[in-house]
């Protein structure tokens, strides 16, 4: 976990892009067509199209393209203190939140765009579409106060809602955890605080009832909670909480679940056998004896299933060991066979967390980076975050070694792999074809490949502009709700087309259905800055 945290950052601005959010008025002006822009009226011979249907855009590839989407990147940390008059940061009032301590958006820092930041400094100072929030809860346990346990105040729960506000309104994403380790900070040779700083679990349960009851009115916001609450900084060991009692961290998650329980929230914990000890308790319905272990044991974990259909299927995994060993630090006890495991958990869920540069392993580390076989680990659990700060050595590694990419990704071949990695995390849409029919309404059918690691696991809602002589004639908004599909007709929308004859260029819209959290597909010079839309053809 690191320790190092930048109480404010001079953000680089290094792609040319925004994700500024513009209400426009009909008939308001907005910018030339990208100069790649090209269409097809002819009618598609190929499968699945029918003989009314003409071509607005076919033969999409990816690009090279580098750029910031929701939910997922290199995230930034944030650890927030929370005592009983609220929550603080580096002891001032979260009232400064959005101004001395400068949590920006990218249009807030587009103007350093020409700064030639230094390998080194760009680990500090990147801007980042993704922040990591650690509160601090430490106050509230009588492990720590020395008193007793406290119940959070309305003055933490009001503090946190301003804090989520902050983070919506500048269209940024959050993932959040809560421990009871003081400033999430710990060192075992050193650390003086007792083993068994942790609350008791009615306490616990209570504190994720209050927190909860804030978090799940930003799904748009949140990308994932993760679990966390025991164990120095929340990652669920060495503490007598997270060892001695195997029912402890089941219940925490089954009471995450419940109070997020309507939303598409993901919801993390650290090691793959915390999810066996839930599917254990709340999926097979066992009761944990002594003796019974924390594990369903691994030579039965492929029948052990959370149903796709179930909400528990919001559970999966953060990994602050990652790349660090073999097993990641301790993350895994037979790492082929428990990422097989994982695949199916984090095809709906993200995966991510901290690279971990351990004297002793980092020749490891160095050795399995993103050019040899991690690089399809990566993939196969849809890697989707990463600490941007954390181990910032490694980051500066991959920004000075080139990724060798000539054959599995020949577009990112001259690139760095800290810029593979920044465009493949998560998601990474393109449109491969459109086609269209007119008769009393425009009928458009959209095609999407995804060449990113992770998939596309959160909602946006869909909206299709027509823009004439370079004004927005007309915006149909929220006209579906796409949750991920890709592959032949991933989306298809009706609505009716302006009233006004002429030749539109027409774009397509996804956000969260208020202006916020736009996607950007990554086919080359198809994103338009002041629509924040994709381009995907002209009709007339």
């Amino acid at each position: 976990m690191a320790i190092k945290f930048r109480i404010f950052f001079l953000l680089i601005s290094i792609f040319g892009f925004s994700f500024i959010s513009c209400d426009l008025e009909k008939h308001s002006e907005i910018d030339e067509k990208p100069s790649s822009f090209s269409t097809d009226e002819s009618t598609d011979s190929s499968t699945n199209t029918t003989a009314n249907e003409k071509i607005l855009f076919q033969n999409g590839e990816d690009s090279a393209e580098i750029f910031y989407n929701p939910h997922q990147g290199f995230y930034r940390p944030i650890v927030f203190t929370v005592n009983t008059n609220g929550i603080t940061l580096e002891g001032e009032s979260i009232s400064t939140l959005s101004t001395s301590w400068q949590i920006r958006n990218w249009d807030d820092y587009k103007d350093l765009e020409s700064h030639a930041w230094s390998e080194a400094e760009r680990a500090d100072y990147e801007y980042t579409q993704l922040y990591h929030l650690r509160f601090d809860l430490s106050a509230f346990s009588k492990g720590i106060n020395g008193e007793e346990d406290l119940e959070l105040t309305p003055a933490v729960v009001s503090d946190l809602n301003s804090i989520l506000q902050v983070f919506l309104e500048k269209g940024l994403n959050v993932i959040v955890r809560f421990c009871y380790c003081p400033e999430f900070n710990y060192d075992a040779a050193t650390y003086t605080h007792p083993t068994n700083f942790e609350p008791s679990l009615e306490i616990m349960e209570s504190h994720i009832a209050s927190v909860c009851g804030v978090l799940k009115n930003y799904e748009d916001t949140v990308t994932a909670i993760e679990v966390g609450m025991v164990g120095p900084w929340g990652e669920m060991h060495t503490t007598e909480k997270a060892e001695n009692d195997v029912s402890i961290i089941p219940s925490l998650m089954e009471k995450f679940r419940a109070e997020t329980e309507g939303t598409n929230i993901p919801l993390l914990v650290r090691t793959p056998d915390r999810i066996y000890a839930y599917i254990y308790k709340y999926i097979q319905n066992k009761n944990f004896t002594k003796g019974s272990g924390k594990r369903i044991k691994l030579k039965d974990i492929n029948s052990a299933k959370i149903p796709a259909e179930s909400d528990a299927a919001r559970f999966g995994m953060y990994n602050d060991g990652y790349l660090g060993s073999e097993s990641d630090e301790g993350t895994y006890s037979n790492r082929p066979q428990e990422v097989e495991w994982l695949k199916e958990i984090t095809e709906r869920t993200p995966y991510g967390g901290e690279v971990i540069n351990y004297e002793d392993n980092v020749h490891y580390l160095l050795s399995n980076t993103i050019d040899f076989n991690t690089h399809q680990e990566m993939f196969d659990l849809n890697l989707s975050y990463l600490d941007v700060e954390w181990d910032n050595q490694i980051v500066a590694w991959w920004n000075a070694t080139k990724f060798n990419g000539s054959v599995s990704d020949p577009l990112f071949a001259q690139k760095s792999c800290y810029e593979y990695l920044k465009a493949h995390m998560g998601y990474r849409l393109y449109v491969t074809k459109a086609a269209y029919e007119t008769d009393d309404n425009f009928k458009l059918k959209i095609s999407l490949g995804n060449s990113g690691f992770g998939n596309f696991i959160h909602k946006s809602n869909v909206s299709l502009l027509f823009v004439k002589n370079n004004k927005l004639v007309k915006e149909e908004k929220n006209l579906c709700v796409y949750t991920g599909r890709v592959g032949e007709n991933a989306i298809c929308i009706e609505t009716k087309l302006p009233e006004e004859k002429g030749t539109y260029s027409v774009y397509l819209k996804l956000d969260n259905g208020n202006g916020k959290y736009p996607v950007r597909f990554s086919n080359a010079q198809r994103w338009n800055e002041k629509l924040s839309a994709n381009l995907i053809g002209e009709i007339k």
